[in-house]
């Protein structure tokens, strides 16, 4: 159900695409043994497993224009974003473009993208170290260039397509570093350079969403409840799932108001959500319509100003560390998996529809 609506995009998109975005996070879990060995923990100021808690890893895919989640897969820390999103490019429609940071980058990762499918492309931005081969120039100071697979997989899988041609933008922000971009939007006259270099930030809404499910869903609680890796996976789910229904709320008040989804409270949204569904046990089924139009009615109340997009704000500290001493307990570090026997997890980490 989830994913019907995510890929129904009325509100926005890119030049006639449908726009995603893909980036990861991490959850804090009860620091029970049975967490503890699944998950493990980051390395903390003493070194590895050293945090205060293990940390579930999360890779999650969402429609940029109505705010809803397509997809999401999840797994033990040590479990890179990289290795949890090969689950998930498949799920990106036809006929759309998907935002990503750096740390998605690999030529893997492009193949996949774009492999097998109709109109589909990515705009990505480069780790400083990234290398491409330069075809030519275009008129707007953007490059033609060709990603060619690191040597080492072409050693493993000779029958690899080869260079990938992608364009090139390099842009700098006041006060800040160069950066560079890159995507399969090679026509630079259908898709202006400056439109994409702005269209690129445009992934923090999935920041936006993450702060969201952990700030205000779960109310910056310490870690999550389960005390074992099932009951882990199955309240992600859970958390996941209430948050598309309350964006799904939000997003049939702001068609019907004709604003974008972002112009609407998600924090008040989900309190009065959550209010109208603690006494929905006393509304008779034939009154649910009505009562669910004057819910609507009332988030039309939530509306917000226009963003200041202008603003910008560098990152800093916002919580210092704490000066007491760290209470190490006397566990062991978790045993390493074997790649060849890992723990089968595939009914827990399931498609998000």
């Amino acid at each position: 159900m989830s994913e019907a609506w995510s890929n129904k995009d009325t509100s926005g998109g890119y030049r006639g695409l449908s726009l995603y975005g893909v980036d990861g996070t991490h959850v804090r879990v009860p620091d029970s043994d049975e967490n503890y060995e699944y998950f493990g923990k980051p390395g903390g100021r003493s070194g590895q497993g050293d945090s205060g808690y293990p940390q579930l890893r999360l890779v999650a895919l969402l429609n940029l224009s109505n705010r809803l989640l397509a997809a999401a897969r999840m797994g033990p820390f040590a479990e890179s974003e990289q290795t949890l999103v090969k689950e998930i490019w498949s799920e990106i429609p036809n006929n759309s473009l998907t935002i990503a940071d750096r740390g998605f980058v690999s030529y893997m990762s492009f193949l996949e993208l774009v492999a097998d499918k109709e109109n589909r492309h990515f705009l990505i931005r480069l780790k400083s170290d990234s290398v491409f081969e330069v075809v030519s120039e275009l008129p707007d100071g953007s490059v033609i260039a060709l990603l060619h697979p690191p040597k080492y997989l072409l050693s493993k899988d000779p029958s690899l397509p080869g260079p990938i041609e992608v364009r090139v933008l390099s842009y700098q922000h006041d006060d800040g570093e160069p950066s560079r971009v890159a995507t399969t939007l090679i026509d630079h006259v259908k898709y202006p350079a400056q439109e994409l270099v702005d269209l690129y930030h445009e992934r923090w809404e999935l920041e936006v969403s993450f702060d969201e499910l952990k700030t205000h869903m779960l109310e910056r609680k310490e870690s999550l409840r389960s005390k074992k890796p099932e009951g882990v996976h199955q309240e992600v789910w859970g958390q996941l799932l209430v948050y598309n229904l309350i964006r799904r709320e939000m997003l049939l008040t702001a068609q019907a108001r004709e604003v974008p989804p972002s112009r609407i409270s998600f924090r008040a949204s989900l309190l009065w959500i959550r209010d109208f569904w603690t006494t929905a046990w006393m509304i008779s089924p034939g009154n649910v319509p009505r009562s669910l139009a004057d819910l609507r009615d009332k988030l039309a109340d939530l509306i917000l100003p226009e963003r200041r997009t202008e603003r910008r704000y560098p990152r800093h500290v916002k919580i210092k560390m704490s000066n007491y001493p760290r209470n190490r307990g006397r566990r062991p570090p978790p045993k390493k998996r074997r790649a060849s026997t890992p723990r089968d997890t595939s009914k827990l980490t399931r498609s998000f529809k």
